[in-house]
C-alpha cells in the first residue's frame, strides 16, 4: 500500500468508559443464603491507539504526508461498588460485619496519538510530518465504599460495659484503579517492527498519563454505623 500527498487532521481515537461496580446485594443471611456482601469492582478503560493512522499489518510506504492536531484517548476507569451494610438485612442480624467495597478500574491506555505502527508491520516515512498530536490515558475509576458494620446500641459510648457498645466490625474501602499508560504522543512503534524515517518532522507532539482513583472510605464508625 502506498499513502502520497496527503493531509490527516483532528481526528481522534477515543477509548469507552467502563462501567461502574454493582453494590453488595442485601439478600437476607438470617435465612442462610450467601449475601454478594463485597462491592463489585469496576471494569477496565477501553485503549486508543493510532488516531490519525493504524497501521495493522505489511509494510505500507508513505510519502509527503502531513499527520497532525490527531489525539489517541483512553477510557476511564469505573468505580468500585459500595459494600453490603448491615442495616439493608432484613431481618437485621447483628453479627453481620460491613461488607468490602469494590476496587476502582484502571484507566485505559493511549498509544500513538498521530500514528500506531503495529507489532510486526514495517512502514517506511518519507517527507512526512507529524506535529501535534497526543496520547492521553484514562483516569483510575474510584474505589467503592465499605459497608458500615452491624452494633448494639442501648445506652451508647459506654467504654466500661463491651455488652452494651458492640462494634461488629465494618468493610475496608475498595482500592482506586491505575491509570492507563500513554507513550507515544507523535508516533507509537510496537515490538518487532521495522520502522523506516526519511526526512521527516515530528514536533509539538505529547503523551500524558491521567491520576489514580481515590481509595474508597471505610464505614461504620461510632456516629454513623447501623444499630437496632
Amino acid at each position: 500500500h502506498i499513502i502520497t500527498n496527503c493531509i490527516i487532521r483532528n481526528c481522534i481515537a477515543a477509548g469507552g468508559n467502563a462501567s461502574h461496580g454493582f453494590d453488595g446485594n442485601p439478600w437476607d443471611i438470617s435465612q442462610h443464603l450467601l449475601p454478594i456482601h463485597k462491592g463489585g469492582f469496576g471494569g477496565q478503560g477501553g485503549h486508543a491507539e493510532g488516531a490519525g493512522m493504524y497501521i495493522a499489518s505489511g509494510n505500507p510506504a508513505i510519502y509527503n504526508t502531513i499527520v497532525e492536531g490527531c489525539s489517541a484517548i483512553g477510557g476511564n476507569g469505573g468505580n468500585g461498588g459500595s459494600g453490603l451494610a448491615a442495616s439493608t438485612n432484613d431481618p437485621f442480624d447483628a453479627n453481620f460485619p460491613g461488607g468490602p467495597g469494590g476496587n476502582g478500574g484502571n484507566g485505559g491506555n493511549a498509544l500513538g496519538g498521530g500514528i500506531f505502527c503495529k507489532q510486526g508491520t514495517g512502514p517506511s516515512f518519507t517527507d512526512c510530518i507529524v506535529r501535534d498530536c497526543q496520547a492521553v490515558s484514562g483516569y483510575g475509576g474510584d474505589g467503592g465504599l465499605g459497608g458500615a458494620g452491624a452494633r448494639s446500641d442501648k445506652a451508647a459510648y459506654d467504654p466500661c460495659d463491651p455488652t452494651i457498645f458492640i462494634q461488629r466490625g465494618n468493610g475496608t474501602g475498595g482500592h482506586g484503579g491505575m491509570p492507563g499508560l500513554a507513550f507515544g504522543g507523535g508516533i507509537y512503534v510496537d515490538d518487532d517492527c521495522l520502522v523506516k524515517f526519511e526526512s521527516c518532522k515530528i514536533t509539538g507532539n505529547s503523551a500524558q498519563s491521567n491520576v489514580a482513583g481515590c481509595g474508597g472510605n471505610a464505614s461504620g464508625d461510632g456516629t454513623n454505623s447501623w444499630y437496632q
